[in-house]
């Protein structure tokens, strides 16, 4: 699926460890690489701690920037996860639906522990869509593919205002 190449992307990694130095950042990598090679535009990267006002200062530097904030990490169970609470105090609106397709798939490819253990959520905030995605190059790979596959209509949807709706299909 080729994208429209107007569309910008921001990529945040919430990491303690990258931000220290301490491991490599192989997921932030892949996903610019897979956005890329959509026709996206990278306008935005960062890396954070897992700290909710670092989290939220990068967030809203990145939705000034691009029309797309990928988050990558601080999505799990652990009291360190902050990022869905900042993601959804900065949001308009809740689109449930990704989170529910992340999860069923990941159950069907990894089982019921990682599937369980993860908190991915996809956000509206005004016009834009903030997706948070855990850390893991595998679940930053699949967040991305099932991205892919809807971004463009739902872009469209948060900008149209009184003009007919379109076949999703027709992208």
């Amino acid at each position: 699926m080729q994208t429209n190449s107007k569309n910008t992307v921001g990529i945040i990694v919430v990491s303690d460890r990258v931000y220290r130095g301490e491991r490599p950042d192989e997921s932030g990598k892949l996903s610019m690489k897979m956005l890329s090679e959509k026709g996206f535009q990278i306008n935005y990267y960062s890396i954070v701690t897992n700290d909710e006002d670092m989290i939220r200062e990068s967030i809203k530097n990145c939705l000034e920037k691009a029309d797309v904030c990928i988050t990558l990490g601080g999505t799990g169970p652990s009291p360190r996860d902050k990022t869905i609470e900042v993601a959804s105090s900065l949001s308009t609106k809740h689109l449930p639906g990704y989170g529910e397709i992340f999860r069923k798939m990941t159950y069907e490819s990894d089982g019921a522990t990682k599937a369980i253990a993860t908190r991915t959520e996809l956000f509206v905030v005004n016009d834009k869509l903030l997706l948070c995605l855990p850390g893991s190059p595998s679940a930053v790979k699949l967040g991305i593919t099932l991205l892919l596959d809807g971004v463009e209509h739902v872009l469209e949807e948060l900008k149209r205002t009184d003009k007919p709706h379109r076949n999703p299909a027709s992208h």
